[in-house]
């Protein structure tokens, strides 16, 4: 499986993460999913009620605020973004055992089953933006350094374990099948 992403939706990403910049942003991905591909054509701001540099806090409402966003923009949503900001030398895209927990729950309660996490850091050169070979997209804008890295719930695992049991809580998967969760997905940018 593999990401489409359009440079409209890649704007729209980058201007909410360097408008947060040093903490952390949350905006939905609005696109389709199609014969095992996924489009990202369009992203929104979400709906925040407090955010430091690791964490944040969503409204109450996230589901109204879904709604209303995916009829204004008419494309559904199916993922969000968040952005971990620089940590010394590096903002990483990788994938935190907190993060995965939470949005494994989110993921099934709203059925998006897509999630972007942006690495901003302060740019150092300027580089073309181009597909990376851990499937990142990555390149600068004006100001800032930034990759992308996608992850899509491993959806035969998920069925598997959910023929097991009613409920699917990540924190009490083994490691293997932790690991085994949620996959990266490479990401191509659309012009």
């Amino acid at each position: 499986m593999h990401i489409k992403l359009y440079r409209e939706a890649l704007n729209e990403i980058i201007l909410h993460a360097a408008k947060c910049y040093e903490l952390e942003c949350f905006g939905y991905l609005h696109g389709r999913r199609e014969n095992g591909r996924i489009s990202i054509l369009k992203a929104t701001e979400g709906p925040v009620k407090k955010r430091t540099k690791t964490r944040l806090i969503t409204t109450s409402n996230d589901a109204q605020v879904e709604r209303r966003l995916e009829s204004i923009v008419g494309i559904p949503i199916i993922g969000d973004f968040h952005s971990h900001t620089e940590n010394g030398e590096e903002a990483c895209t990788d994938y935190s055992y907190d993060d995965k927990n939470s949005d494994l729950f989110d993921m099934l309660r709203a059925q998006k089953l897509t999630y972007f996490i942006v690495a901003i850091r302060d740019k150092i050169r300027q580089k073309e933006w181009k597909t990376t070979r851990s499937g990142e997209l990555a390149g600068t804008d004006t100001d800032f350094d930034c990759a992308i890295a996608a992850y899509v719930l491993n959806q035969a695992l998920y069925d598997k374990l959910r023929a097991d049991k009613r409920k699917v809580k990540f924190s009490e998967l083994n490691t293997r099948q932790r690991e085994n969760m949620f996959l990266r997905a490479p990401i191509y940018l659309r012009r």
